[in-house]
């Protein structure tokens, strides 16, 4: 079996690398050994260069990752174009593989050209001389078909989408070295801000928003592909393969169990629980069932529309701007937000999306920043508090080393829109982190400088923290509410009467509390994930008993 290297720039191209390592790994008799990634932690004291040649050469094709920003990142230390140093990573990756005479595809992301020769370095020009093979997002995993098809795979075995994707992270500093860079005058130091990009993660499930348009005689294909063999496939059908990967039926009638899934975020999870319990105590006959940590914002949306899942929890902010990809400056007006006028933008939505939403729990988790205090004191002065339009005009002499999960950099109510919005001209160290957690862990730690955080974080009024205020409103609003497949809408109605009685139950400060609530019982993401929920489910039921609002509070 021949064995793949997959190249892409952490900072970069960490999701795209992911979802393509993902949509790879049934091509292959053992991911495990068959493709290699993330070959970054080399060992102390060794030739790095010659690592990575010997790592290249146990492999027979390198697929490089490129998106429209990979000729152009700039080593903020140096201030030179990275693949301009002899010993980046990348460029050693290409320049090994290319020398060795193994195929080295170029996939090029979303429209990226290939770069253009003069661009390069001599011992790199010849991958413009390689064919190459476009990944859209549309069409992802038939592009990614058509590529290992070329290349002489073919399915080994399906393989299942693991929700947790290993996560890229900057060198911690020490406080005191950081606020060390940053003492004495400050001068402004501008950069390109990052490019809009929608993080690779959602590549392998959002293809499907524009099938609709897409299909080609779509019962004749169904019939056609009905155990065919993918070497057989007519050409006039092989955009239909990404539609007949195996999921759950699509139910018309009422259904004797439900799925309740939430992202990868402690809140989201707890929301979850408290609707399976909610509909539980409801419903005793009906088997309910809950997936924890199911990963990125895009990974729930794309199981809920393909029936994986039957709710989630969502917000409304977060619906519109990313899923229903709404305009900004329609999306900031309140009214917006009204349960009545979301599900107007649902059904009139391009990809019509077999959901609804139902009223908001009551609460709204914004976006923050925070920034470390003892950082801000020399900007502050005696000031508490600051907003981001004075944020904009302060100026610094070092980039400044902000944490946060690899979504918030590409949503586009995300940094990218931010910094827009406001005009921010500060370069920014991307720390990328695993999980919203560990950003205040970092921030305490002082190793970062600056990161995003959430209204209901029970953390975020710890005093070493300055929390900078969104005072020209760049975000929308973001109420929780539950998201429910219409066909359990329509045909079980005491669910819809279950959740509609947790409808404006929960205030900002009483979610605060019961996540930290959760912090006090060592109730761990990571116990969630891996299904150790047995106090994580006793705290959710008595904190719903307290309130009231479950009868099945005897343990």
């Amino acid at each position: 079996m021949a064995k793949i290297f997959i190249s892409y720039r952490r900072d970069t191209s960490q999701y795209k690398a992911d979802a393509l390592y993902d949509a790879i790994k049934p091509y292959v008799e053992d991911f495990k050994t068959d493709i290699f990634i993330d070959v970054d932690n080399i060992p102390y004291g060794v030739d790095f260069v010659e690592h990575l040649e010997n790592r290249v050469s146990q492999c027979d094709i390198l697929l490089a990752v490129i998106d429209s920003s990979w000729v152009d990142v700039v080593d903020p230390e140096t201030g030179l174009k990275r693949l301009d140093n002899p010993d980046d990573f990348v460029r050693v990756e290409i320049a090994s593989a290319l020398k060795r005479g193994i195929p080295v595809v170029p996939l090029l992301y979303d429209g990226a050209p290939l770069p253009l020769e003069t661009a390069l370095s001599e011992d790199i020009r010849e991958l413009v001389r390689r064919n190459g093979v476009q990944l859209n997002r549309q069409s992802f995993q038939t592009d990614v078909m058509r590529l290992m098809k070329g290349l002489g795979f073919e399915p080994q075995a399906t393989a299942a989408r693991s929700p947790e994707v290993a996560i890229g992270t900057s060198e911690p500093y020490s406080r005191a070295r950081l606020l060390a860079n940053y003492a004495g005058a400050t001068s402004f130091v501008a950069v390109p801000m990052f490019a809009a990009l929608l993080a690779g993660a959602w590549l392998v499930y959002l293809f499907f928003e524009e099938t609709q348009a897409q299909r080609i005689s779509d019962i004749d294909c169904r019939a056609a592909l009905e155990g065919m063999p993918l070497d057989a496939v007519p050409t006039e059908c092989v955009d239909e393969i990404a539609l007949l990967t195996p999921s759950p039926p699509i139910h018309t009638g009422r259904v004797n169990s439900v799925t309740i899934g939430a992202k990868d975020h402690l809140e989201a999870n707890v929301l979850a629980e408290i609707m399976a319990q909610k509909i539980s105590d409801a419903q005793p006959d009906l088997e309910v069932s809950t997936r924890f940590y199911i990963g990125e914002t895009s990974y729930a949306w794309s199981d809920l529309l393909k029936g994986q899942l039957d709710i989630i929890p969502e917000y409304s902010g977060t619906l519109l701007a990313v899923h229903l990809d709404v305009e900004p400056q329609f999306i900031r007006r309140e009214h917006i937000h009204a349960t009545k006028r979301l599900n107007r933008l649902i059904e009139s939505n391009d990809s019509q999306p077999p959901v609804v939403a139902l009223g908001s729990f009551g609460f709204r988790n914004q976006y923050v920043l925070l920034a470390d205090r003892q950082f801000m004191r020399e900007h502050l002065g005696e000031q508490s508090s600051l907003t981001l339009s004075e944020f904009a005009q302060m100026e610094f002499r070092q980039p400044i080393p902000f944490a946060s999960k690899y979504e918030f950099y590409h949503r586009p109510d995300g940094f990218p829109g931010l910094a827009q919005f406001y005009k921010l001209r500060h370069q920014i160290q991307s720390v990328i982190v695993p999980d919203h957690l560990s950003k205040y862990d970092r921030l305490d730690e002082g190793s970062v400088l600056l990161i995003d955080g959430y209204s209901t974080d029970f953390r975020i009024d710890q005093n070493n923290h300055v929390v900078i205020e969104d005072d020209q409103g760049f975000w929308p609003s973001y109420w929780a509410l539950p998201i429910i497949r219409k066909h359990i809408f329509i045909n079980h109605p005491e669910i819809v009467e279950a959740l509609a009685e947790l409808e404006g139950q929960f205030t900002e400060v009483e979610i605060r509390a019961l996540l930290g609530a959760l912090s006090d019982a060592n109730v761990t993401p990571n116990a969630i994930k891996t299904g150790k929920t047995y106090t994580f489910t006793r705290v959710i039921r008595s904190w719903l008993c307290n309130q009231d609002l479950i009868n099945s509070c005897v343990d």
